[in-house]
């Protein structure tokens, strides 16, 4: 997702940065809690290894 997020910034000459912050998947998943159910990102998801992780 990230890559396609830059994709489209370079395509309008926007300039581009990313980072990447390697939170442990614990700490995601008890952050959702206080995230409302539209928001929340299913835990199934969260604990996806890097690489593996897509809209559905």
């Amino acid at each position: 997702m990230r890559a396609g997020l830059l994709d489209v910034a370079r395509s309008y000459g926007m300039p581009t940065i990313a980072f990447l912050v390697s939170t442990p998947a614990f700490v995601c998943v008890e952050r959702q809690a206080d995230r409302s159910p539209a928001r929340a990102v299913p835990e199934d998801v969260v604990r996806r290894p890097p690489g593996q992780r897509s809209a559905d």
